[in-house]
């Protein structure tokens, strides 16, 4: 009657924590037993409901804190000698009690070995960086929040990549500090130095600010390269831009032309120019051009890293999370700031640049390993190690997973839909469009991950416009070079395209896809879920089924080696209580192993 009465009071998790809800409880045994039982009894029927104790059974499986067993129940072990709660109960094996730890505003904490141990080496020495690699689950984020509850907030940046990681972390830690992205970031920093730029134009950072490519190659004044049509040129050139904002280099040249183009000497010069011109029309847009080019956070990043600004002097300490997805321009900035800079991030959940390489800061940073997973039960051990023996880069401290979690390992041949709400993690596209037309067609409730959603969305359309014959080219990566519905039958063939024809000779619309797109927008909690798993990476899911695309065999370079292996692993490291995987997994590791050179 007592936890009826304390999980009554939970309307969702958020401000809430385990200690919280057992000092809670323990408080409820004391008042219970100072009371007669008809009055407990008579406090249970006025206060507890079917819908509120519903509501607290999802608010706990938020919390991660489980039920007691029968067998626990009757042994009594949860009560101490006076029949009170045991504040001690039950045996946390793998945290440890640090409420000892002196942090501003007494906040109790426990941690894993490994997160006492970093929280520990920063408090020791304040003033110097630190560079955190730790694997999924390791609960890098609770470290951050012991970390900046030592800190005078005034005094703290916490930055990441995109607007939803500053959410995820914003959600765990509070929102009492300061948070920007990368790219805000930088625009503050060029807007309040020598660099000034008065014709900015707020509306060119937006994402939902473009011109298109017929407008890019008549703005740049370029003429068509090779056999390429004005679309595709703008494209490419486009494409140039954007790599050389991803590199160190200062100039553009032939290097940051895509490598799959095949172009001559002499066309491969007009695309350079063409990229210089439009590198410097972005960054210095004309006071009277009534649709200049858009302003994205790379191309701010970039033009900073070529500066020798350095981050605010009011912040005395910069926190950044996720890491890994740090560009060289933007680890550029980081290293000749003179703040004490904390990253945070795992290596192995990075699908872009430089993926080969695990050192992300200068080599005189300190850097600290965190092995320790308290996400996934220790199963999951031998998998996940063997996973990461595949990788390129030798890991430096194997993964450790928790001892009071129990993950669940099984292996499929053949793909079928399970009984209960499941997340489906792919990484090809026509897999996400295959598994969301299956769950919907069964009326069943879908939920796409949010940056998959508008992906998957825009690739069925264009291929009904294709179908219907009403569009001269493509602009989804996965269509390019494609022109009419026959190129796309000769490029695309196999079961997963026959369904597709089959849904759009039977009549397949605009208004049908926009429908179960604007449904699977939704997440209910008794929804299935399917994205793209670098989608994912900011995600912990109950059970996770990983879908045959993923043991696609990739050339034995080691960029492409460490691409597919840091999928597999972000993958398996999503779930909790259950990972499915096609295949035999092993066996397909012992292969790439077998045919490639670390």
């Amino acid at each position: 009657m007592c936890s009826l009465c304390v999980i009554s009071r939970f309307k969702h998790s958020d401000g809430l924590s385990v200690h919280a809800i057992e000092r809670t409880l323990e408080k409820f045994f004391r008042y219970a037993k100072e009371i007669p039982g008809k009055d407990l009894r008579q406090l249970v029927t006025y206060h507890v409901s079917i819908s509120s104790i519903q509501r607290a059974l999802t608010t706990l499986s938020d919390l991660d804190l489980p039920l007691m067993t029968q067998t626990e129940i009757d042994e009594h072990t949860f009560l101490d000698g006076a029949g009170l709660w045991k504040l001690s109960y039950p045996q946390k094996n793998d945290l440890i009690d640090a409420s000892f730890f002196e942090i501003p505003n007494d906040v109790y904490r426990r941690f894993t070995p490994d997160q006492l141990r970093i929280v520990q080496v920063y408090l020791a020495d304040q003033d110097e960086s630190l560079d955190v690699q730790g694997f999924a689950g390791t609960g890098k984020t609770h470290v951050i929040a012991a970390i900046l509850q030592s800190l005078p907030i005034e005094s703290v940046l916490v930055a990441a990549h995109t607007y939803s990681q500053i959410q995820a972390i914003k959600s765990k830690v509070g929102d009492q500090y300061k948070y920007m992205t990368f790219g805000a970031l930088a625009n503050s920093i060029l807007s309040a130095s020598l660099f000034k730029r008065q014709n900015t134009g707020f509306f060119r950072t937006k994402t939902n600010y473009s011109i298109s490519f017929t407008d890019l190659f008549k703005k740049l004044d370029m003429v068509h390269v090779g056999t390429m049509t004005a679309e595709w040129t703008a494209y490419y050139v486009q494409s140039t831009v954007r790599i050389f904002c991803f590199k160190s280099d200062s100039t553009i040249t032939e290097k940051h032309i895509p490598k799959h183009i095949q172009l001559g000497v002499a066309d491969r010069a007009m695309i350079i120019s063409a990229a210089e011109r439009m590198w410097f029309m972005t960054i210095n847009p004309k006071p009277d051009d009534v649709s200049p080019l858009p302003l994205r956070a790379f191309h701010s990043i970039k033009q900073l890293s070529l500066t020798e600004e350095v981050f605010p002097k009011k912040y005395q300490t910069i926190v950044i999370d996720e890491a890994h997805d740090l560009s060289t321009p933007m680890a550029q900035i980081i290293d000749r700031s003179p703040q004490a800079i904390l990253t945070f991030g795992d290596d192995y959940q990075t699908f872009g640049r430089s993926i080969v390489k695990h050192r992300r800061r200068a080599q005189s940073v300190r850097r600290k390993e965190m092995s320790y997973s308290y996400r996934a039960g220790e199963q999951v051990n031998s998998l996940y190690n063997e996973v990461l023996e595949t990788h390129p880069v030798k890991v430096e401290e194997p993964f450790h997973g928790a001892e009071t979690i129990k993950t669940e390992i099984r292996s499929y041949d053949e793909f079928s839909i399970p009984d209960k709400p499941t997340t489906f993690l792919t990484t090809d596209l026509w897999q996400v469009f295959i598994v969301l037309q299956e769950l919907d067609s069964r009326g069943l409730k879908v939920h796409v991950l949010n940056s998959t959603l508008p992906q998957v969305k825009s690739l069925i359309s264009e291929c009904i416009e294709l179908y219907s014959g009403r569009v001269k080219w493509t602009k989804h990566y996965l269509l390019k070079n494609i022109s009419c519905w026959d190129e796309f039958q000769q490029k695309f063939q196999g079961k997963t395209f026959d369904k597709l024809f089959s849904l759009l000779k039977s009549g397949l619309s605009h208004p049908q896809w926009e429908h179960i797109c604007t449904k699977a927008k939704s997440l209910e909690s008794d929804a299935y879920t399917i994205g793209l798993i670098e989608h994912a990476k900011n995600h912990e899911f109950k059970d996770v089924v990983l879908l045959s695309d993923i043991l696609s065999l990739p050339n034995t370079g080691k960029e492409d080696i460490s691409k597919t292996i840091n999928q597999i692993y972000t993958g398996i490291s999503r779930a909790k209580y259950s990972v499915a995987i096609p295949g035999d997994l092993s066996g397909w590791l012992k292969d790439i192993r077998t045919h490639s050179i670390r």
